[in-house]
C-alpha cells in the first residue's frame, strides 16, 4: 500500500528544549524521559534558538514553547 500524500502546509506551533533531555528532576510523569544525566539530546546554545526562531517566523509559526530541564 502506498503512502498517503501528505503535502506540508505550514506549522502552528513549535517546542524549543533548550536544555536537551538533561533535567536535575526525575519526574515519573516526564513525558520524554529526561532526567539527571540523560545527554541523549544536547543543550541548544544560544545560536542555535536564534536560528530555530528566525526559521520559525519565517514558517509562519504562531506559537513557540520553550522546555527542557526545571
Amino acid at each position: 500500500m502506498p503512502a498517503p500524500n501528505c503535502p506540508f502546509h505550514g506549522l502552528d506551533s513549535l517546542w524549543i528544549q533548550v536544555a536537551g533531555l538533561s533535567c536535575n528532576l526525575r519526574c515519573a510523569h516526564c513525558f520524554n524521559a529526561s532526567g539527571p544525566g540523560n545527554r541523549e539530546m544536547p543543550a541548544l546554545s544560544r545560536d542555535d534558538v536564534r536560528t530555530l526562531l528566525d526559521e520559525a517566523e519565517a514558517a509562519g509559526v504562531r506559537d513557540i514553547v520553550f522546555t527542557g530541564g526545571e
